[in-house]
Order: C-alpha cells, then structure tokens, then sequence
C-alpha cells in the first residue's frame, strides 16, 4: 500500500457510511443533554463533575460517529479517537483543579475552559459530513438527515468556540455563566431567534456570534431548501399519474 493511500483522508467504501439517521438522533440527544446539564465555572460540585465527565464522553462519541458515518478513513479515525480520549482527559484534569484543596491557580487555570482539541473536532464532524453528503447521487431520506445533523453539528462547533473564548478572556458574557447558557446561546444565534437576554461583549465573541448566524442562515437556504426541494421531486416523480417522464405538452 502506498503512502499516498495510506494518507487519504476519505473512504468512500466503509460499512459504517451514511449512517445518518442514528447521527441525528445522537446529535439530538447531545445537544439536549449539553442544554440541560452545565458546570458553572469554579463551583462544581461532585454530581456537577460526574456529569460532565458522561457528557464529554457522550459528545466525544457523537463526533466520532460524524466521522465514521461520513467515510473518514479508518487510521485518521483512531487520531479522531486519540484527541477524543485526550479531550477527555483534559477535562478531567479541569474538574479535577476546581475539587475543594485545589489551590486557586489551578482552579482558574481550568475554570470554564474549551480545550483547542475539541474546538478542532467539532468543527471538522459538520464539514466531514457536509463532503459526505455531496458525494451522494441522488437526494434519499439519509441527505435529507445528514443535512439536519450537519446543521445541529455547526451550533454544537460555535458551542466549544464560545467556550474557548471563555476560557481564553473570561468575558464573553461579561458575567460567569454555566456551559449551558452557551449551549442555548449557540442555538438560539443560529436560528437567529435573538431574544435578546444574552449577548456577546467582547469582540471575539461578537465576531463568532454573528458567524454563525451567517453560516446558518447560508446552510438553511442553500444546502438544506436545495436537498429538501429533490426529494420533494423524487417523491412527486413516483405518485401515480405523474407526468415527470412524459413529454412536455404544447
């Protein structure tokens, strides 16, 4: 085997390709659980860490799922499984420091930190997808939920990148707040909801609010109308009666 054959990120021939349907219904369930249960940054208690030790593991294999089903090939597929594991590790590490007997350094060291290696995952998850779905000949009900994934995959991406400015200069909010309120944030930026109870204060975190805004409304109006209006003929081409294959009248 050569190594440019080794090195490809993509096989198309997996047994686990297209899987979307158990994607969205994993997606659906992590974004739930990351809506409902948070830490607040420096005040986690014992059933607080527990339970953000189940929802890292459960998001880590939410995006190792996006990757499996969208044909990343299997060597990259361990690294994925690699930074997972590490990701993991690092937010142990975290609940760890903010444990009573911590000293104070180590405590905001890790308080309400994103580590960069889930930054990276969660994005790479939609747009692996994304490729995925644009391979496929003919528009079927795994597009149509592959597309949905995608998009709940972008919001779940901004969700670690608001973290991480969090992390990065405390202030997104201006107020501490727990990783749910940016779990909600996220979505309701995407949607372009804009109820108006929480917004963006320092830069960075404006820049990123209103990219995904951007990439959302982008997404829904291109990729996914685009997919949902084929199928929506595939299915009227295949009703009784229908005059998609006869000859145009004059």
């Amino acid at each position: 085997m050569s190594i440019r054959h080794r090195l490809r990120p993509f096989d198309d021939l997996s047994p686990s390709l297209d899987r979307f349907g158990a994607l969205l219904a994993l997606t659906v369930v992590a974004l739930v659980t990351l809506s409902l249960a948070g830490v607040t940054p420096g005040r986690a208690g014992p059933a607080e860490s527990a339970a953000q030790v189940v929802v890292t593991v459960f998001v880590g294999a939410t995006l190792l799922l996006a990757l499996r089903t969208s044909g990343v090939a299997r060597h990259w597929l361990r690294v994925a499984g690699v930074l997972v594991g590490l990701s993991v590790l690092v937010t142990v590490t975290g609940i760890v420091a903010r444990l009573p007997g911590a000293t104070d350094e180590a405590a905001v060291a890790h308080s309400g930190t994103a580590p960069v290696l889930w930054i990276v995952l969660s994005a790479l998850a939609p747009v692996a997808v994304i490729r995925r779905l644009l391979q496929h000949d003919e528009v079927t009900l795994r597009t149509v939920q592959g597309a949905v994934a995608a998009y709940l995959l972008i919001a779940l991406a901004f969700f670690f990148a608001f973290l991480g400015v969090q992390g990065a200069q405390d202030d997104f909010f201006g107020r501490p707040e727990p990783t749910t309120t940016f779990m909600y944030f996220s979505l309701s930026t995407i949607t372009t909801v804009g109820y108006g109870d929480l917004a963006a204060v320092s830069p960075p975190g404006r820049l990123l609010a209103v990219t995904e805004a951007l990439v959302g409304q982008v997404f829904l109006v291109t990729f996914v109308a685009l997919l949902v209006g084929l199928l929506g003929e595939r299915w009227r081409g295949r009703q009784p009666g229908s005059r998609a294959d006869d000859d145009p009248v004059v």
